[in-house]
Protein backbone atom coordinates (compact mmCIF):
# COMPACT_ATOMS: atom_id res chain seq x y z
CA UNK A 1 0.00 0.00 0.00
CA UNK A 2 1.37 3.37 -0.96
CA UNK A 3 1.36 6.34 1.40
CA UNK A 4 -1.25 8.05 -0.80
CA UNK A 5 -3.55 5.01 -0.63
CA UNK A 6 -3.16 4.90 3.14
CA UNK A 7 -3.95 8.61 3.53
CA UNK A 8 -6.97 8.45 1.22
CA UNK A 9 -8.32 5.33 2.92
CA UNK A 10 -7.95 6.79 6.41
CA UNK A 11 -9.43 10.12 5.31
CA UNK A 12 -12.42 8.32 3.80
CA UNK A 13 -13.04 6.44 7.05
CA UNK A 14 -12.68 9.63 9.11
CA UNK A 15 -15.18 11.53 6.93
CA UNK A 16 -17.65 8.64 6.94
CA UNK A 17 -17.41 8.33 10.72
CA UNK A 18 -17.95 12.06 11.21
CA UNK A 19 -20.89 12.06 8.78
CA UNK A 20 -22.52 9.11 10.54
CA UNK A 21 -22.14 10.77 13.94
CA UNK A 22 -23.54 14.09 12.69
CA UNK A 23 -26.47 12.31 11.04
CA UNK A 24 -27.21 10.61 14.35
CA UNK A 25 -26.94 13.97 16.13
CA UNK A 26 -29.51 15.50 13.79
CA UNK A 27 -31.99 12.63 13.87
CA UNK A 28 -31.69 11.15 17.34
CA UNK A 29 -33.37 12.21 20.52
CA UNK A 30 -30.46 10.82 22.57
CA UNK A 31 -28.72 14.18 22.92
CA UNK A 32 -25.68 13.83 20.66
CA UNK A 33 -23.86 17.12 20.21
CA UNK A 34 -23.55 18.64 16.76
CA UNK A 35 -20.11 19.61 15.54
CA UNK A 36 -19.02 23.23 15.60
CA UNK A 37 -15.68 22.44 13.88
CA UNK A 38 -16.18 19.64 11.33
CA UNK A 39 -12.69 19.90 9.81
CA UNK A 40 -11.07 19.79 13.24
CA UNK A 41 -13.19 16.78 14.19
CA UNK A 42 -12.25 14.96 10.98
CA UNK A 43 -8.58 15.77 11.57
CA UNK A 44 -8.78 14.28 15.08
CA UNK A 45 -10.53 11.16 13.77
CA UNK A 46 -7.90 10.84 11.03
CA UNK A 47 -5.09 11.04 13.60
CA UNK A 48 -6.72 8.37 15.77
CA UNK A 49 -7.32 6.06 12.80
CA UNK A 50 -3.74 6.59 11.59
CA UNK A 51 -2.38 5.71 15.03
CA UNK A 52 -4.54 2.57 15.14
CA UNK A 53 -3.52 1.62 11.60
CA UNK A 54 0.18 2.06 12.41
CA UNK A 55 -0.11 -0.02 15.60
CA UNK A 56 -1.92 -2.77 13.70
CA UNK A 57 0.63 -2.68 10.88
CA UNK A 58 3.52 -2.98 13.33
CA UNK A 59 1.90 -5.89 15.16
CA UNK A 60 1.15 -7.65 11.85
CA UNK A 61 4.69 -7.13 10.54
CA UNK A 62 6.08 -8.58 13.76
CA UNK A 63 4.28 -11.85 13.05
CA UNK A 64 6.10 -12.50 9.76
Amino acid sequence: MTKEEKVMGLLKIAVQTHTAYQTAAMTSSKGYTRSQDPMGDIEQLFDKFEELFNKKSLSESGRD
